[in-house]
């Protein structure tokens, strides 16, 4: 039998009869779902070790951003042990994406590349100095952030070039002008809601 966990806004008279014979479960406020708790959990080491992996001190919002669909969209690729199908991937099931497709160029989150931009007869450069985030489609396109403005660009076109200094420090000055702020052992911070962390550990 399916089960359907959900807090109490989904306690609605009736609702448990359409969704029979599916085992419906409401949970009131302030108490966590197990089954949910456990994707969060899953989702937030994730992007621990993303982060651990890049030398940045602090993350633009949009590096943080893309880290966690980065992250959502990896983990809905792959099939799950404990979701409908242990074959078919929640991506394929829900949205009717393909495979993963292996015979485009990948590119590590967070690094450096240059992008290559427009192609033109004039004597302007065409690439842009950005740091790689997550993928578009499933045709090698991908989301980078411009190190110049500090903007989201899309490309299929790249060159990835060793990390220098000034790169890093230039992530991390975009991001102090947002006002974001320092990682606390290069950790994300996890929030319930803004201003209020959870806690690191869990």
């Amino acid at each position: 039998m399916a089960h359907l966990h959900a807090d109490n806004e989904f306690n609605v008279n009736g609702l448990d009869e359409v969704l029979c014979p599916t085992e419906m479960h409401s949970y009131a406020a302030n108490e966590h779902v197990g089954v949910n708790e456990r994707s969060i959990r899953t989702i937030k080491e994730r992007c621990r070790c993303i982060s651990h992996s890049m030398p940045y001190t602090m993350h633009a919002k949009i590096l943080t951003r893309c880290m966690l669909e980065f992250v959502v969209t990896r983990l809905n690729q792959l099939p799950s042990s404990t979701g409908v199908s242990k074959v078919i991937s929640p991506a394929t099931i829900v949205l009717g994406k393909g495979p993963l497709d292996c015979q485009y160029n990948t590119i590590d989150f967070g690094s450096y590349v240059v992008l290559y931009t427009t192609t033109t007869n004039d004597m302007k450069r065409r690439s842009v100095p950005c740091i790689a985030l997550n993928p578009t489609n499933n045709f090698g396109g991908y989301n980078f952030m411009s190190l110049e403005s500090g903007r989201k660009l899309h490309g299929y076109k790249w060159k990835e070039l060793p990390m220098d200094d000034w790169v890093i420090a230039r992530v991390e000055e975009i991001a102090k002008k947002e006002g974001q702020p320092k990682l606390v052992n290069k950790t994300p911070i996890f929030e319930w809601i803004l201003g209020v962390p959870t806690d690191l550990n869990n």
